[in-house]
């Protein structure tokens, strides 16, 4: 006898394969949570928020409904490297809505950039555009002392 259950009772044998049933179905319970819950968090992830398990975890599908349902919270790429295999429409879209070019690196910048990845502010340069040759040296051995 491989289960070693008694054979004079019946009502003990349904009750055992009852408990077997309520087993199989809180395991089959806990994997769908966790499922859920792995895509809820991956969902919220994409969207810019931290956590977002527990919505799947508890409310299965209702929960991966409401996440997938929030707002967009990423940030947006606030500048465009000048590397060779970077997008000539998006530097020219952000040049078209009031950005700047850095005069010392030629990196497109976002209107709302105070500064260049190369250390250069807006206000800078300006001034570096209106100057001469040889003052630009000056001025970039003034940005080199200053850093």
């Amino acid at each position: 006898m491989l289960l070693n259950l008694p054979s004079d009772s019946i009502g003990s044998y349904n009750s055992y394969h009852d408990g077997m049933y309520l087993w199989g179905y809180i395991l089959g319970c806990l994997i769908i949570s966790v499922i859920c819950g792995a895509i809820t968090r991956k969902i919220n992830q994409n969207k810019g928020y931290d956590g977002g398990f527990a919505w799947g975890f508890f409310l299965w599908i209702i929960g991966i409904i409401v996440v997938a349902c929030r707002a967009d919270n990423s940030k947006p790429k606030v500048q465009i490297s000048q590397s060779p295999f970077y997008d000539q429409t998006a530097a020219q879209r952000i040049i078209n809505n009031g950005g700047w070019t850095c005069k010392k690196c030629g990196s497109k910048n976002q209107d709302d950039m105070e500064a260049c990845t190369c250390g250069m502010t807006k206000q800078e340069n300006e001034v570096y555009h209106t100057i001469s040759e040889n003052d630009k040296n000056e001025f970039i051995n003034i940005q080199k002392l200053k850093s």
